[in-house]
């Protein structure tokens, strides 16, 4: 009698641990599918932002100035106030440009 109460719980042991084998192998397979689709989709968005930040026409900004500038600093390293006009110039010149770029591109 104890015996084939034993062979019944093992034989329901058997049969739940080939349940929760079969459970976790489908729940591994959707996982990975998943994981497959979302990788596919982080490539292609990611795609479409490089494809997007490349195609805007990245011009340097008040590259003149910039350049007076910094021969200024170059020819004045001592005196380094005499470029304060130049410097306040070309502030004022980055912020117009950052101005341009917010409202066209904002």
């Amino acid at each position: 009698m104890m015996a084939q109460q034993l062979q019944k719980k093992d034989a329901q042991l058997k049969a739940l641990d080939a349940f929760y084998k079969e459970q976790m192998a489908q729940l591994e397979k959707r996982n990975s599918e998943k994981y497959i689709q979302s990788k596919q989709e982080f490539h292609s968005a990611a795609s479409k932002t490089e494809e997007n930040v490349r195609s805007r026409n990245m011009n340097p900004v008040c590259s003149g100035l910039q350049a007076q500038i910094l021969s200024c600093y170059r020819d004045n390293g001592d005196q380094t106030l005499r470029c304060s006009d130049l410097a306040k110039q070309y502030m004022q010149c980055i912020n117009a440009a950052k101005k341009n770029l917010l409202v066209n591109h904002g």
